[in-house]
């Protein structure tokens, strides 16, 4: 999230700030995300690494495969219903989130997405 401080991210994530912290230290260490102002007491700005980019991207496909299998047109009647309730009931991200209103376009196929309700990471 571009300009999230850590305890937005926490907020938005759900965990603590100390979570958050050690969040962050293994994404770097991992060389999924760098730190450019890693020094005590001042505030983080952070990108993702091209590495970091390509695994997100994946990770997205894999998401994206699962809400396929588990609510899309071929899945069990149920769950499609279930997919369809918990879209009505959360039509996109809180509008809080950068980017909520470029990710709220219509969806073209009546299908629920986890990705979705994840906030976007700004790639660099």
């Amino acid at each position: 999230m571009p300009g999230a401080s850590f305890s937005e991210l926490a907020r938005m994530s759900g965990i603590t700030v100390q979570s958050v912290h050690g969040a962050v230290k293994a994404l770097v260490a991992a060389g999924l995300v760098r730190d450019r102002n890693a020094r005590a007491g001042s505030a983080s700005t952070l990108e993702i690494t091209t590495e970091g980019a390509l695994l997100l991207r994946r990770a997205r496909r894999a998401a994206a495969e699962v809400d396929e299998r588990l609510f899309g047109p071929d899945a069990d009647p149920i769950q499609q219903r279930l997919g369809a309730a918990v879209r009505a009931a959360f039509p996109g991200p809180p509008p809080s989130w950068p980017g909520a209103e470029r990710d709220r376009r219509p969806s073209p196929a009546p299908t629920f997405s986890l990705t979705g309700a994840w906030p976007r990471l700004q790639e660099t």
